[in-house]
């Protein structure tokens, strides 16, 4: 068929499909299906068009653009292509393509052709930073700066500029260079609540709580009502062991309606480290319930319902963190000693020792957990030869261990150490009085 007959033919299906009169061109055709949310059946006219005449710029845009509607963004930067290699110096096109490659997640292509955009537009602020943007999407941190640092000593007045700068600075693990450029920030706008929750958490990151505190108290004062900044305050309260502040701000938190795993977890803590576990029990539940997955949680839930008289829920809860944890971690053991707890509660003595003895095989470095099980035996299972075995082992550990490195656990070791040291005493007259009689 010769391409005039196809070009009829084409003709007459777009007006069959449209209803509408000849006059109406074939991009309009295309146009009206967009402009009607029929996607799918623009994308087709288009490709019919196209058959036609396949360097049609605007008819290749308008199918772009009708399959980026139709959640095919993959299609889009097919076409988005086919119309940049047309022309290589059109920055709408080299744009559509940093956006359409940037939605994919495909931030290393997408920042290739914004390179593209700001060696054709080099004065563009806008492009630059773009590019910035996507330097940092893809975890370029450094390059990232080197884009931003030359447009904030043109312009030192920019805000986005100078969080930008801080957030790179942050995520390279600069907590020094990141608070200059998030102070500079807050000078221009002092209730930006993004940039005072990161200042505030490049301080705790150095340890300097005080100050992290008085950030939020600054933002506080002017506004009560932020969720984020309340958060972040009962946090920095929580870090200062004001767990009673902590308490009431991350309730205020909660009253401002964040329901989050966050929330609800560090208001158990806070209620957890006050030894007040009939309260922390509940905020724990929430959270675990909020995120199922999260070991630390079912174990501060397991150890606090145990704690409240709910041992029920406290040996369910401590087991849903051992099928949560790895093998081979470190918290292992610590899970293993609140299940003993839960067991010499049931009055199981046995498998009570059982998990005592995997926490000492999981963590043997702890010399604590001889302790434990030599009391284990001493207490629960009254074997006082096999306490006696265990009280020495730790005894001799213990003191073996340099209070230079083990400065933390110093004063629990030694009231350890004393009542360890009187049992093995007690029982060895016992033992020797016995052997006397016989």
């Amino acid at each position: 068929m010769k391409p005039f007959s196809i070009a009829i033919l084409f003709q007459v299906f777009s007006l069959s499909v449209l209803g509408q009169s000849p006059t109406v061109s074939p991009e309009d055709s295309v146009r009206q299906l967009a402009d009607s949310y029929r996607y799918a059946e623009a994308i087709q006219l288009a490709d019919r068009y196209l058959v036609l005449d396949s360097t049609n710029f605007e008819m290749l845009n308008l199918k772009a653009r009708a399959l980026q509607a139709y959640f095919q963004n993959q299609g889009a930067i097919g076409v988005f292509e086919r119309i940049y290699r047309l022309d290589t110096t059109r920055l709408s096109t080299l744009n559509d393509l940093v956006n359409a490659n940037r939605m994919t997640g495909q931030y290393k292509q997408a920042s290739v052709y914004c390179e593209k955009i700001t060696h054709l537009s080099p004065d563009n602020l806008y492009f630059r930073t773009q590019l910035a943007n996507l330097y940092s999407l893809d975890g370029r941190f450094r390059m990232a700066l080197d884009v931003l640092i030359p447009i904030i000593r043109a312009d030192s007045s920019n805000l986005y500029v100078l969080r930008q700068i801080g957030n790179s600075f942050a995520s390279l693990g600069m907590a020094d260079s990141a608070i200059v450029y998030y102070q500079k920030a807050l000078l221009r706008d002092s209730m930006d609540v993004a940039t005072t929750v990161k200042l505030s958490n490049q301080y705790i990151l150095k340890k300097a709580y005080d100050t992290a505190l008085l950030i939020t108290e600054i933002f506080l004062r002017v506004d009560t009502t932020d969720a984020d900044v309340t958060k972040q305050n009962a946090y920095c309260y929580y870090l200062l062991r004001n767990y009673a502040k902590a308490q009431e701000q991350f309730t205020r938190c909660i009253e401002l309606g964040d329901w989050s795993k966050l929330a609800y977890k560090y208001l158990g803590l806070s209620y957890y480290k006050a030894d007040e576990f009939v309260l922390a029990e509940p905020w724990f539940r929430e959270a675990y319930y909020a995120d199922t997955t999260d070991a630390e949680v079912c174990f501060y839930y397991g150890v606090s319902a145990t704690r409240a008289l709910n041992p029920d829920t406290g040996l369910m809860m401590l087991n849903k963190t051992l099928e949560t944890l790895g093998p081979l971690t470190a918290f292992l053991s610590t899970v293993y000693v609140q299940l003993a707890e839960v067991y010499n509660s049931f009055n199981d003595a046995d498998t009570a020792l059982w998990f005592l003895i995997k926490a000492g095989e999981q963590n043997p470095s702890d010399v604590k957990l001889l302790f434990r099980i030599g009391y284990q035996y001493d207490l629960h299972l009254k074997n006082v030869e096999m306490a006696l075995v265990y009280y020495e082992k730790f005894l001799s550990m213990a003191s073996a261990t340099d209070p230079a490195t083990n400065e933390s656990s110093l004063s629990i070791a030694v009231s350890f150490s004393d009542y360890a040291a009187a049992r093995v005493m007690e029982i060895k007259k016992v033992n020797s009085q016995s052997s006397v009689h016989q």
